[in-house]
């Protein structure tokens, strides 16, 4: 009877929790693709709200820019870890990457949030 207390949480929190990562995933190699293609616009537009309230589009395309010309083209999302949490203002998903340019690689640090259904980048932090 124990065990099956236990895995009722298994069989119905794991599966929501994989679930969300994977959408959280596909949302980032989404942005990646985009910044990759150097639709800086698109990749902007779809970003989170507090993103784009924190830097002007300017400086978003700025960031980028700086990361080709000492790295190279961007052409590569390698992601490590992804982790998902629920807070009282939305649910977030942090993940630990690398990025794969021309000329080298870098770690990154994103964090995704959901808003209205849908994962968007909310920040990204080289390591």
């Amino acid at each position: 009877m124990i065990g099956v207390l236990l895995l009722i949480p298994l069989t119905t929190v794991l599966p929501w929790g994989l679930y969300e990562i994977h959408h959280a995933n596909r949302a980032l190699h989404h942005f990646i693709d985009l910044a990759a293609a150097k639709d800086y616009e698109h990749a902007y537009s779809e970003s989170a709200v507090e993103l784009r309230d924190f830097s002007s589009y300017e400086a978003f395309v700025s960031n980028f820019d700086n990361l080709n010309r000492r790295l190279g083209d961007l052409k590569d999302v390698d992601i490590d870890s992804t982790e998902v949490k629920s807070h009282r203002d939305g649910m977030y998903a942090t993940a630990d990457t690398w990025l794969t340019f021309a000329r080298g690689s870098a770690q990154f640090t994103f964090v995704l949030k959901k808003e209205q259904g849908v994962w968007k980048v909310y920040s990204l932090n080289e390591q």
